[in-house]
């Protein structure tokens, strides 16, 4: 989902639940008898906002029916119900790889009014996650959480190579020589014979255990892969972000970045993708066949879970720039062929508010956007025994980037795919994929 910061915070005004409703949302007085049908994709999630849901009806009346749906069948339901107003659909948690195509469609609604009129306090979300949700004076969202990545390890496996924590925390990367991170991961990598990757005898070819899970060549992000070190060593994504017209994916430092990985995959310390077996890194994981991962914030509790509560977590290592991770922001949006808009916008101004986010908080789930929030959330995960700071460590503005926002995302990313599965199969050098890659971002942004 795909990011942080501090300051001062400031509470949502009373005018939340009684705000007069702008005119692009609807020209309707809400009613308190209404049912809203509020979907999301994660059901970790789930439990916290029926727990907003229940507060929001207790003060409003309103009742939110909570529809949760696996990632691939939620995007079908809300394409269908934005396209057709099939009625299914009022609100939904919106993400930035899809937000711009509903926008350019006019299927999400423009709330500037509504919170204008409920004298929302912009500062109190981390900086830049308002103005994600912002496009030419319009607003199309209050920020609900944000994420950042980490590398999630086995701490075991790490120890038994000499790795302490505070050791893995301060790895760092180079397109070079992969730096200490490279180092460690060909230490903690081990073949069928016992030898690490750092051994002559190492063999690439029947490795019991890789030290890096494989790429994902079919994200256009990266976000839980290559971005972070891509960012560090100086790429960026678009000519400008937000809203960038031109793809930069031809950049010889990501070219670097797609080197090793795949230099790493063909000498077997990272594991490759056609290796698998079908499955994921917690399979991976407590089957003792991988070490590291580079994990999202959103996935900390399911991380946890693998190998008895084995895997913890370290800052993302980078390149010359240092540690950088994605700010990936979430939030609300409106269907614009929705019948309840009244209603529906006092629900996603009460989803951005304090209160809900406090109960998402007090769960440890997620980081919500709402700085004092977020610090409650921090203090529960901290209370459940989770360390995080590899997660906290780049909540700051100057050790984050936002994910790249431009249009038709979807077909971006199906139209790299290809070249990026030829780098990590070694079918090919980097740069001169990465080029063909990067015109058929260009083509596919332009539609």
């Amino acid at each position: 989902m795909r990011r942080m910061n501090k300051r001062v915070a400031v509470a949502l005004a009373a005018a939340v639940f009684t705000a007069t409703v702008a005119p692009v949302v609807a020209a309707t007085q809400a009613s308190a008898d209404t049912t809203i049908n509020y979907w999301l994709w994660d059901d970790r999630q789930q439990p916290a906002y029926q727990a907003c849901a229940d507060s929001f009806k207790a003060k409003t009346g309103i009742t939110v029916k909570i529809t949760q749906a696996g990632w691939d069948d939620y995007w079908t339901a809300i394409k269908t119900s934005l396209s057709t107003g099939d009625g299914k659909v009022d609100v939904f948690t919106d993400h930035l790889a899809y937000y711009q195509s509903f926008l350019n469609a006019g299927q999400i609604v423009d709330i500037s009014a509504g919170v204008k009129a409920a004298k929302v306090d912009t500062k109190i979300y981390q900086p830049g996650l308002y103005d994600l949700w912002s496009k030419d004076g319009g607003q199309y969202g209050l920020p609900k959480d944000f994420d950042t990545i980490a590398l999630a390890y086995d701490a075991a496996s790490a120890g038994a190579a000499g790795y302490t924590a505070a050791m893995v925390n301060s790895l760092s990367w180079n397109p070079k020589d992969g730096g200490t991170f490279e180092k460690f991961l060909r230490t903690v990598t081990v073949d069928k014979n016992g030898n690490n990757a750092l051994s002559k005898k190492f063999d690439a070819n029947n490795v019991a255990t890789y030290g890096l899970s494989a790429p994902d060549a079919g994200d256009a992000w990266g976000q839980t892969y290559w971005a972070g070190l891509a960012n560090s060593n100086g790429f960026k994504y678009l000519n400008k972000n937000p809203w960038g017209t031109k793809y930069l994916y031809d950049d010889p430092k990501l070219a670097e970045v797609f080197a090793w990985v795949a230099k790493g995959i063909k000498e077997g310390f990272i594991m490759n993708p056609n290796k698998t077996g079908g499955l994921g890194t917690t399979a991976l994981w407590n089957a003792g066949k991988l070490v590291a991962s580079l994990k999202g914030s959103w996935e900390i509790t399911d991380t946890l879970k693998v190998k008895s509560g084995g895997i913890k977590f370290a800052t993302q290592p980078g390149a010359a720039g240092g540690n950088k991770s994605m700010f990936n922001g979430l939030a609300d949006s409106i269907n614009s062929k929705s019948a309840n808009q009244a209603e529906s916008l006092k629900w996603v101004l009460f989803a951005g508010s304090t209160d809900c986010q406090d109960i998402v908080a007090s769960k440890a789930v997620v980081f919500p956007a709402i700085k004092t929030s977020t610090a409650k959330a921090f203090k529960a995960f901290k209370a459940a025994g989770v360390d995080i700071k590899g997660f906290t460590s780049v909540v700051d503005p100057k050790k984050t980037f936002i994910p790249p926002m431009a249009a038709n995302q979807a077909a971006v990313s199906a139209a790299i795919k290809p070249y990026f599965e030829k780098i990590f199969q070694s079918q090919g050098k980097a740069q001169t994929l990465l080029k063909a890659a990067n015109k058929a971002a260009n083509a596919a942004l332009k539609g």
